[in-house]
């Protein structure tokens, strides 16, 4: 539970005021500790960024990148967590999981859709889309979330949030599928 309220707490402080820049399309793939992922060439990361990032209470920030193109004030950004569960579990039961907490956690909580993909390195998972509101005070944003299992017990939890105006969301499951266990 106080995994998914700081994911909302970054995602929220991510999407802070800006100026809008031009939209860049092209992925590229990079590689951090333990994964690989193509990300978009305009994406900045944020990770070595103490200042700008909260510290989760249990996990650990693998990665966070946002967008240097601001609309209406928001950047879209990623933020992937990770942690060494003391169980096995498989990444579509590990996403199942985690939705199920931010259904209970997030206001306003609309599935959009509910799918299974394929990772980069062919592992299956679900990917939920779907809007919600960290709390009344914040804007209703678009997530797209999933998870991933490395090595039967490292795990990754993967939260994409767009803007609202952005309905089309195949581009941004294309950086979650490219995920892939190194």
């Amino acid at each position: 539970m106080k995994k998914i309220i700081f994911v909302l707490v970054f995602l929220i402080f991510l999407s802070s005021c800006g100026t809008k820049t031009t939209t860049s399309t092209s992925l590229v793939k990079y590689e951090w500790e333990g994964f690989s992922l193509s990300i978009p060439t305009n994406w900045v990361d944020l990770t070595q960024d103490k200042t700008a990032l909260p510290k989760p209470s249990s996990w650990d920030i693998a990665l966070a990148l946002a967008s240097s193109e601001f609309q209406n004030g928001f950047s879209n950004n990623l933020l992937i967590l990770k942690d060494e569960l003391n169980y096995e579990t498989s990444s579509k039961e590990f996403s199942t999981l985690n939705n199920i907490w931010a259904t209970e956690q997030y206001s306003e909580y609309e599935e959009v859709e509910k799918k299974e993909i394929t990772f980069a390195d062919k592992d299956n998972s679900i990917l939920y889309i779907f809007d919600a509101r960290y709390n009344d005070r914040t804007p209703k944003l678009r997530f797209l979330q999933s998870a991933h299992i490395c090595d039967g017990k490292k795990s990754f939890f993967l939260t994409i949030a767009l803007p609202m105006n952005i309905t089309e969301a195949s581009r941004y499951e294309d950086i979650i599928k490219s995920f892939k266990c190194e």
